[in-house]
């Protein structure tokens, strides 16, 4: 296939450092749902601010990482080699000489800010960035001393791209109110997909007597009010289980004391490190309800996860994920303090309570990852229909203007 016809994707974050977070499961299924498939040509930023292209092979490798235990050495080594079998650095006329350059990953490298800048330079039409959130630069309580001063830059990229998208309407106004501080059209809100753990239909299960958090283990997620509050069920005699599945993502030595003497002396508790999507699945399926409590989320998969598997969800009401449907199979908590949520976990504990709840899911219409791919490709068809080039003949990093 000609260059011309095809999109570039620049997934070098999770070439140099795959952890199935909820970015990289977006990345995942752009590019495995993709509408035609052939039409995307996978790539990295090298060190020196140069595409390479990754092997043909590299989206059949992800879709096995997603599969695979965490600690599973040879897929890793697989994804190492793969990203390491990249090409010669491409010209920079055969870059600009494709469709377009999606950009679905958040990032800071300079290398990969220095690249990215300049071809915007060069043509300021040929670039569409995807925007997950703005946690560091706009909610100080969630990072970590002076985040906010090395990854400025990448700030310069959002102002400066002319196509910019969002994982959420909350993503979107802030663009716009705190980043960009002006009002502009822009690309479209998507609406994340809920099943890429499957599908299943909702089946209540009375001897099913564990709760279970997905995602990263820090602050943000509101793990010290969900620990209280199973803390608070177990003190009253409780039967309930909590199961952590995630990888831990803060160094918060509260957070990570409480884990510690919880794995040692508490058996209704345990945590499932970076779960594989099977080991995921099968850890919600096996759950009276999940419990996704955050305090600030860009979407937030969890719960669409969990709903598409059949099973109910204990959710703060913000979350911008339980926005796009139907409250049935929820409880949405107005304020996640542990009072609520243990509330919550008390009324799920009623079998007639947690049946009832578990059967409205059925009433849900849940999204889909290839409703995400689509929109995609539909948004880089109508500003870039096939044939439109980009020309420039110039070396990386040399002044230029503006080329379209």
């Amino acid at each position: 296939m000609t260059p011309d016809r095809r999109i570039l994707v620049d997934i070098s974050e999770f070439a140099a450092n795959p952890m199935r977070t909820g970015i990289q499961r977006l990345v995942l299924h752009t590019i495995l749902d993709w509408p035609e498939p052939s039409t995307l040509r996978l790539a990295v930023i090298d060190e020196a601010a140069r595409l390479r292209y990754l092997p043909d092979s590299y989206a059949g490798l992800m879709r096995g990482y997603f599969a695979s235990a965490d600690d599973d050495p040879e897929i890793r080594e697989r994804l190492r080699r793969a990203a390491e079998a990249v090409s010669e650095p491409v010209p920079v006329a055969e870059v600009l000489a494709h469709r377009a350059l999606l950009v679905p990953e958040l990032f800071y490298r300079d290398a990969r800010l220095t690249f990215h800048m300049d071809v915007l330079r060069r043509a300021p039409d040929f670039t569409f960035a995807v925007f997950i959130d703005w946690f560091i630069w706009l909610h100080p309580e969630w990072r970590e001393q002076g985040v906010a001063v090395w990854t400025a830059e990448y700030l310069d990229f959002a102002r400066a791209v002319k196509h910019a998208s969002f994982i959420s309407e909350r993503t979107r106004r802030e663009y716009l109110t705190r980043i960009l501080r002006a009002e502009r059209p822009t690309g479209p809100v998507l609406v994340l997909g809920g099943d890429g753990l499957g599908t299943a239909a909702p089946a209540f299960d009375p001897a099913r007597r564990g709760f279970l958090f997905c995602g990263s283990i820090e602050p943000r997620k509101n793990v010290a009010a969900l620990l209280d509050a199973f803390a608070a069920l177990w003190a009253e005699g409780c039967e309930a289980e909590l199961t952590l599945a995630g990888r831990i993502a803060t160094a918060d030595p509260g957070i990570l004391g409480r884990l510690h003497a919880l794995q040692d002396g508490q058996p209704r508790f345990r945590h499932v490190n970076n779960p594989s999507d099977a080991e995921m699945r099968a850890l919600i399926q096996g759950s009276r309800a999940t419990v996704y409590p955050c305090l600030s989320e860009g979407f937030g998969i969890p719960p669409l996860e969990s709903l598409s598997l059949g099973v109910p969800v204990i959710v703060a009401a913000d979350v911008p994920s339980v926005g796009c449907i139907a409250a049935h199979g929820q409880v949405r908590l107005p304020e996640p303090t542990a009072a609520a949520i243990a509330d919550a976990v008390r009324a799920f504990m009623d079998d007639d309570a947690a049946r009832r709840i578990t059967g409205e899911i059925a009433r849900l219409t849940l999204p889909r990852w290839n409703g995400v791919a689509a929109a995609l490709a539909d948004w880089i068809a109508e500003a870039r229909p096939r044939g439109v080039r980009a020309a420039a003949d110039a070396p990386y990093g040399a002044p230029t203007g503006a080329a379209g």
